[in-house]
């Protein structure tokens, strides 16, 4: 799996979000400076995956977030997270969204991207 590299808070340069395990915490999101030094982590739930998917404005407002997937084969649910004055939080989730189906072992393959015939953004399941 590829990191992202997006400007999640705005400021015009570019961050490096990916997901770090372990055995102790589970995994989480965590969001680099192109120099590698730490800037934020997502919340730790456990044992489990998660699986950075696009950073858009997804935001009910336009702003931009990062679309994830939390244990993607057990409970299909994406998270919406905003990197704001160093933290990095869960904005709005949906449920019953997969990245992938089970035993795939190709996980680049996220399309993000919700559009009607009028080119209007739809954040339908959103819980903001």
């Amino acid at each position: 799996m590829q990191p992202l590299v997006a400007d999640l808070d705005g400021d015009g340069e570019p961050e490096i979000v990916t997901t770090m395990a372990d055995s102790e915490n589970g995994a989480r999101i965590a969001v680099y400076s192109p120099a590698g030094e730490r800037i934020a982590t997502g919340p730790v739930y456990g044992p489990g995956w998660r699986h950075q998917l696009a950073v858009a404005p997804f935001g009910p407002d336009g702003a931009t977030e990062l679309a994830a997937v939390l244990r993607p084969h057990v409970t299909h649910t994406v998270e919406y997270y905003r990197l704001e004055d160093g933290e990095l939080s869960v904005r709005a989730t949906v449920i019953g969204v997969s990245s992938h189906t089970y035993g795939s072992r190709n996980l680049d393959e996220a399309v993000a991207a919700v559009l009607d015939n009028h080119a209007h953004w739809h954040r339908r399941g959103r819980r903001d």
